[in-house]
């Protein structure tokens, strides 16, 4: 405690501020960026009637945000197949309150991707903002078999901050499913989730995906499930297509239609809410 326990009594005019200046030593054995100084002020009570914190060190923390990539070797496709070689531009976020300035690195095990360099992006990086943080050239065996996911782990070079890049090889961009031959790929999670496939209704021809209970042709109270399909590789003129019809309570339950680009920011395409007794078809351009 800074001067000491008893603190130091101060005057402080209406409208009014001042300013105390404290030395202070961080212990060697601490983790500079778990401390916090806490300044606060209080009567004669003891009665505290303002108090704020803030942390030593701004805590930096890293999350990988999307890349795009050019084909330095291949049919300039801009699809990612085998025997080409990637130059990919990996971008971070800054979500902490501490400025990055760090060397980001980046590694994987896969038998059919060789990484040829990796080269860190010189950045200062503000909370909330978004950069390019490496650029990493890598080549693509000519036996990968397609599609194929490859994982490479990200490494921001400041401490808990490594992420998973998931990494399409293929030779057909685009993913479709008229749900009539099982699950698949798709995942379904959340609070009460309902997420299941029916013969009930359906467009093509005979089963859909629905999100309710069966017979009784309504969702439970607090529903909070999506539906996710598979990773797929998008090109620059794709669009996103399907058919649904939905009935919520007016005004207060929403279904959203969102889009990830595998690094877990979701963007929202659509929100629909009310009644849609028909099969419609929407379409979103993913550009």
């Amino acid at each position: 405690m800074l001067p000491d326990a008893n603190g130091e009594a101060v005057s402080i005019p209406a409208s009014g501020n001042i300013v105390k200046s404290r030395n202070f030593t961080i212990v060697s054995g601490w983790n500079e960026y778990n401390c916090k100084i806490i300044a606060f002020v209080q009567g004669s009570t003891r009665e505290i009637y303002q108090a704020a914190e803030v942390g030593v060190t701004g805590k930096i923390n890293m999350d990988y945000y999307g890349l795009t990539f050019t084909e330095i070797s291949g049919n300039g496709n801009r699809i990612a197949q085998p025997g080409e070689a990637i130059r990919a531009y990996i971008k971070g976020k800054n979500n902490g309150n501490g400025i990055y300035t760090g060397t980001a690195s980046i590694s994987e095990s896969d038998p059919y991707i060789t990484i040829t360099s990796a080269t860190p992006q010189t950045v200062a990086i503000a909370s909330g903002e978004v950069d390019t943080v490496l650029v990493v050239n890598f080549d693509i065996g000519s036996s990968c078999p397609t599609p194929r996911t490859v994982q490479f782990l990200m490494n921001f070079g400041t401490p808990g901050d490594t992420n998973t890049i998931n990494f399409i090889v293929t030779n057909q961009p685009g993913f479709s499913d008229n749900i009539e031959s099982g699950q698949g790929s798709w995942t379904h999670a959340g609070g009460n989730d309902n997420w299941h496939i029916t013969t009930h209704k359906s467009n093509s021809p005979t089963h859909s995906w629905y999100c309710g209970v069966e017979n009784t042709w309504q969702y439970t109270n607090l529903n909070d499930a999506s539906l996710v399909s598979p990773y797929f590789v998008v090109t620059p003129d794709s669009l996103l297509r399907f058919y649904h019809q939905y009935a919520t309570e007016l005004d207060y339950d929403y279904c959203y239609c969102e889009i990830d680009n595998n690094c877990g920011w979701w963007q929202i395409l659509g929100i629909y809410n009310g009644s849609q007794s028909s099969w419609t078809q929407v379409s979103y351009p993913l550009s």
